[in-house]
């Protein structure tokens, strides 16, 4: 079956610095795909790279089968909805303003929404739990009911694949586990990028582990998170067991590192379960 998206050998620098670097892999349609890596790994220029912001230097980006850099940025748009970290533009919205933008790939310039739209709008807004709140001022909702907005935009955009940049972060783990399963509940395929590697391992279909703008390892979650990988590439110590109710991997991690000096490294060895950071 045709991938819903594919990238082989994805390489963008900036000043000569690499940040991606030949970085392939494909979503199968419907899957969720997580981003993982930390800080500086590569994966918001990997999503900017696929939402088109940035154009990379080498390879190719197929959706559906067709290059993303030869269609129409309305034809792009119905296609692939973005869910960012922050919308400063949208302060200024309501939230049933907010949400009525998704429909803007299939609008002409001008064009007043129709009572089928307005119903569109309604029903994602009830779809995310928000449509008491259609009145209300974007800037005045909570952290979690922001990404739920963000994410009836894209309900309404009617998207083949969605891509999210950190949609849990600085949400409480409540609201971080609602905004996951409510985009699992959409049935699109899905590419987000997520920092707690335990919420990624219950979340996803498969995690995509990036490093350094390399990928490290791709499959699932217990394929990509080993104990060695992730003292290697996150440089901390943990203990991986089975999740009882979802069969997932599960990390615990140890404690007790010593912050990096000017001459010696933030390296950590990991023995028997204890962890030695670098003294």
């Amino acid at each position: 079956m045709e991938p819903a998206l594919k990238a082989d050998n994805i390489c963008w620098s900036v000043a000569g610095k690499p940040i991606l670097s030949g970085v392939s892999f494909s979503l199968p349609k419907g899957q969720v795909l997580g981003l993982i890596g930390p800080n500086g790994a590569g994966k918001s220029s990997l999503l900017r790279c696929l939402y088109r912001y940035i154009q990379p230097d080498t390879g190719n980006i197929l959706l559906h089968g067709d290059a993303i850099d030869g269609m129409s940025l309305q034809t792009f748009a119905r296609q692939v909805a973005v869910v960012q970290q922050d919308m400063p533009l949208a302060s200024e919205l309501s939230l049933r303003q907010l949400v009525a933008t998704g429909l803007t790939p299939y609008k002409r310039l001008f064009e007043r929404n129709s009572a089928e739209d307005n119903n569109a709008v309604d029903a994602a807004l009830a779809q995310v739990g928000l449509h008491q709140q259609a009145e209300a001022m974007f800037r005045h909702l909570s952290g979690g009911e922001k990404q739920r907005a963000l994410i009836a935009r894209a309900i309404v955009q009617k998207p083949a694949l969605l891509l999210l940049d950190e949609p849990t972060n600085h949400l409480d783990i409540r609201y971080q586990i609602q905004i996951l399963e409510l985009v699992r509940s959409l049935g699109v395929s899905v590419i987000a990028s997520i920092h707690d590697l335990n919420l990624a391992a219950a979340m996803c279909d498969e995690l995509l582990l990036l490093h350094q703008g390399r990928v490290i390892a791709a499959g699932d979650a217990a394929t990509v998170l080993t104990e060695q990988r992730v003292s290697e590439v996150f440089g901390v110590c943990c203990q991986i067991s089975r999740h009882s109710q979802t069969g997932k991997p599960l990390l615990q991690y140890f404690y007790g590192y010593a912050p990096p000096t000017a001459d010696k490294t933030d390296a950590v060895r990991c023995d028997n379960g204890v962890n030695y950071a670098a003294k």
